[in-house]
């Protein structure tokens, strides 16, 4: 008998059919299993039956009577080939049959699916408990590995194949990215494929591809745009990603060919920086949510002047003036009586003598005309704002201003502020070090090295990633672009990757929907206020909650320590495992790819 595996298509260039499949035996008495034929090897492999001289031809009633079983495995995934038998009866006379194997592809999930589990991490137990607290205990898989990215880890989706009639059986699956040594896939081996996996949470793991760790083939920079005519089974989205896994998706065929976008001047590189694609509010087959620097600077025109950013407490009132001098650790205002002031933890001067500086204040100081400092840092521009984020450089504070403000200084006294982090390499051991974040509306709009080294150029090449995206599409097909108020820093002129999100990135959000209602989890912006009677309003809130909120539910999370402040959010911190329609199980009837 004779096996001849032929014609393998639809795999990597130059592969051969011999090394996509394996042909073994089931049952070969005294031996066991035992490969014989592929996993590499090339041209035909004549099978002697057990118990036979290999030199010699065996009859058919030997045959029979052998009942030996063949295994075929698939080792590429989408790889197609036909394997021919081929018997001769001793006399010359041959039969033969053929038949044809494709490896059933890995097929991804859009967020218009059910979501059924959800994996976060048990870093930070605020932020765990509040997206247990969104999804209910019992749908939560917490991740232990140390590890706090579980979207870059791994792209749920599932496998299916064939069963007889109508039938169809499927596997949920989860695809390893491109993240060698990370803790996560070593964790995800036994608590999603491993003994320690119970019921819903156990699926098969697709091997990552290579041993390499390249951030560009993350999770994040992935999605999938919902079925619409021509791709029954939606269209793979990425950003600018590793040839070798971008490779892997196209051979998968039925959800290809990707829509490739270019996120080469993100820091992080990730389309969900960028976008999300949601569950429609109406009878359309999904919105795609957009972040927009063009969105958040109306909002900024729409705030006094000196309206704060980074601002923790939403409801919570600020002071701002105009001093009328100072020394080396104090400023004054005779035109205020701060002893009847509320308490307040920090002044940022946003305009005049001193701009740029923040201070943390001494209560115990304070006078009816003078607050006195105790730390103060200083970031004079936008961009030089951004590079101490960055590039985990900052002054340390000193006790006294670095430039002692006078009559033309604006201030704004807050009760508190969201802070930055970096690691102080100048001492050793290297220490952690914060500084506020605290920013006003004042200063973002009229430094014009950050709109013309960052706001122009992000804007722009977020309008080139919607017409990648409109390019994709049939002509008018219905689909609403949702802007969203989004801020980056960084500076275009420091060449590729040079951009992250300054303010936390809305479109980097979490979908989460049943059958009956789709909630989104979406990173608490810290934009600026709005008084509005007795009311201070977030103006980047109001400004989704105006696009998102008909037909969904919102739900704002602080993720500002966990996440943001580390140039990640709310979908770079959770993964959603979602269930196949049932109409999509059969890829083999329903592709058309």
């Amino acid at each position: 008998m004779t096996l001849t595996l032929q014609d393998a298509t639809n795999v990597a260039s130059g592969v051969n059919a011999q090394a996509v499949v394996r042909v073994f035996t089931g049952n070969l008495p005294d031996s066991g299993t035992q490969v014989i034929l592929g996993g590499g090897s090339t041209g035909p492999t004549v099978f002697p039956l057990p118990e036979d001289d290999p030199s010699h031809d065996v009859d058919l009633a030997a045959l029979r009577a052998a009942d030996v079983s063949l295994w075929v495995e698939g080792l590429e995934f989408a790889g197609e080939v036909k394997l021919e038998m081929e018997v001769n009866d001793g006399t010359g006379s041959t039969c033969s049959d053929q038949i044809q194997l494709k490896v059933a592809p890995f097929i991804m999930l859009p967020n218009t699916a059910t979501a059924s589990r959800v994996l976060v991490a048990d870093n930070d137990p605020d932020f765990h408990d509040a997206i247990e607290g969104l999804a209910g205990p019992g749908n939560v898989i917490t991740t232990t590995a140390g590890d706090r990215w579980t979207q870059d880890a791994w792209e749920f989706g599932f496998s299916s194949r064939p069963v007889g009639g109508q039938q169809a059986r499927m596997m949920p699956q989860g695809f390893e990215t491109l993240r060698e040594g990370r803790a996560l896939q070593d964790w995800g081996r036994v608590h999603l494929l491993g003994p320690a996996a119970v019921g819903t949470d156990r699926m098969g793991l697709i091997e990552r591809l290579a041993e390499t760790d390249d951030p560009l083939g993350h999770g994040g920079n992935l999605e999938l745009l919902p079925a619409y005519d021509g791709y029954p089974l939606g269209r793979i989205v990425v950003g600018t990603m590793p040839q070798l896994q971008k490779n892997f998706l196209t051979r998968q065929g039925v959800q290809a060919p990707l829509v490739e976008l270019d996120t080469s001047w993100l820091y992080v590189g990730h389309i969900d920086e960028l976008l999300a694609i949601i569950p429609p509010s109406s009878d359309e087959p999904w919105d795609i949510v957009w972040a927009s620097p063009q969105r958040a600077f109306e909002a900024l025109m729409a705030v006094g002047p000196h309206e704060p950013l980074f601002y923790r407490h939403s409801d919570g009132g600020v002071f701002s003036g105009q001093a009328s001098g100072g020394t080396e650790d104090t400023l004054e205002d005779d035109d205020v009586d701060f002893i009847g002031e509320p308490f307040f933890a920090y002044v940022r001067i946003y305009d005049g003598t001193g701009k740029g500086q923040v201070a943390e204040l001494d209560p115990t100081a304070t006078t009816h005309t003078t607050v006195k400092v105790k730390n103060v840092w200083v970031f004079n521009e936008m961009l030089d704002y951004s590079r101490a984020v960055r590039h985990g450089t900052g002054a340390s504070p000193l006790s006294i201003w670095y430039t002692t403000p006078d009559s033309t200084s604006k201030y704004v006294l807050v009760p508190w502020s969201k802070m930055w982090e970096w690691t102080d390499d100048s001492i050793q051991p290297p220490i952690v070090r914060q500084f506020p974040a605290v920013v006003t509306a004042h200063e973002i709009l009229n430094d014009s090295l950050y709109a013309e080294h960052n706001v122009a150029p992000s804007q722009s090449a977020i309008d080139t990633a919607k017409d990648s995206i409109t390019s994709a599409l049939p002509l008018l097909h219905p689909m609403a672009f949702i802007d969203v108020p989004a801020l980056y820093t960084g500076d275009a002129r420091d060449g590729s990757r040079w951009a992250f999100a300054w303010t936390p990135g809305i479109p980097n959000m979490q979908v989460w929907n049943d059958v009956l209602s789709t909630s989104l989890w979406i990173p608490k912006p810290f934009g600026p206020r709005l008084t509005v009677g007795s009311l201070r309003i977030d103006t980047f809130e109001a400004a989704v909650d105006e696009a998102l909120s008909s037909g969904r539910f919102l739900h704002y999370i602080d993720d500002w320590n966990e996440y943001h402040r580390w140039k990640g959010e709310i979908h770079c911190g959770t993964n959603v495992i979602r269930t196949p329609p049932g109409t999509l199980k059969r890829w083999w009837e329903d592709s058309t790819n």
